[in-house]
């Protein structure tokens, strides 16, 4: 499922293969938006070709989603890789 979404916050975390990345998104679809936000992993693949991931808040992403799960709260926790992202400057 592709998506464009924005990143309205990061999340770094100590995990047991080492730092990781949570992106906290908003739907961005114009006729059936998601109504509430959710968490994208970022995967080690997608550091490697975009960089940063602290550099993607408040920013307009495009996501291949592959596995949607139940996180604490029944908040959504999804996993994919990153499409594209703004070219900077």
């Amino acid at each position: 499922m592709r998506l464009k979404i924005q990143v309205i916050g990061v999340d770094k975390y100590n995990g047991k293969h080492g730092v990781g990345h949570t992106l906290c998104c908003f739907d961005q679809d114009t006729d059936t938006r998601l109504s509430n936000s959710f968490d994208y992993n970022v995967s080690e693949l997608d550091r490697d070709t975009f960089g940063d991931p602290e550099q993607l808040k408040n920013q307009i992403i495009e996501v291949g989603i592959v596995e949607l799960t139940p996180g604490f709260g029944g908040r959504i926790r999804t996993r994919g890789r990153i499409l594209s992202v703004p070219k900077k400057g």
